[in-house]
């Protein structure tokens, strides 16, 4: 089933909220706000891992936020880059995944009403699927910590 702007939004936002378990997105461009606004129901016992391509070029321009570390440290998420990453992928309790063009922006998902036209789907992952993810997550994710997250504040600032 395509879902186009609005509806994949409204679908991944029931999805997010209804999650008992665990939240894996993976997004090229990330946005504090939309981020916040995306994850604002989601329960307190779920698991939370985020995946940005975070380019220091990205977040000089604004395409990301820095911010976005210190929310997720905040929130006790687990926060990590992958420099090459294109892929927009949310994964709500290794029982559904949605994939489509939208970044987890405020543009991308239309969440202050005017947004990109985007197009995505959403299906029930098999175990390889999982698998595959979790082996990108394992060997392909730079997790950031304090350290990382100041070198790289640094380096945009200047």
């Amino acid at each position: 089933m395509l879902l186009f702007s609005e509806d994949f939004t409204k679908s991944l936002s029931d999805g997010i909220a209804a999650s008992s378990s665990e939240v894996v997105i993976c997004s090229a461009f990330i946005k504090e706000k939309a981020i916040r606004h995306m994850l604002e129901c989601i329960p307190d016992n779920v698991v939370v891992t985020i995946i940005s391509r975070w380019a220091k070029q990205d977040l000089i321009l604004g395409a990301s936020d820095l911010e976005v570390y210190k929310w997720c440290r905040h929130n006790g998420y687990r926060f990590g880059i992958n420099t090459n990453l294109h892929a927009k992928l949310y994964l709500v309790d290794r029982s559904l995944i949605f994939l489509g063009s939208a970044n987890l922006t405020h543009r991308g998902l239309s969440i202050s009403g005017v947004g990109n036209v985007e197009i995505g789907t959403q299906l029930d992952p098999t175990s390889s699927d999982i698998e595959k993810l979790k082996s990108f997550l394992n060997n392909e994710v730079v997790w950031v910590n304090d350290m990382m997250f100041k070198q790289l504040e640094a380096e945009v600032a200047a």
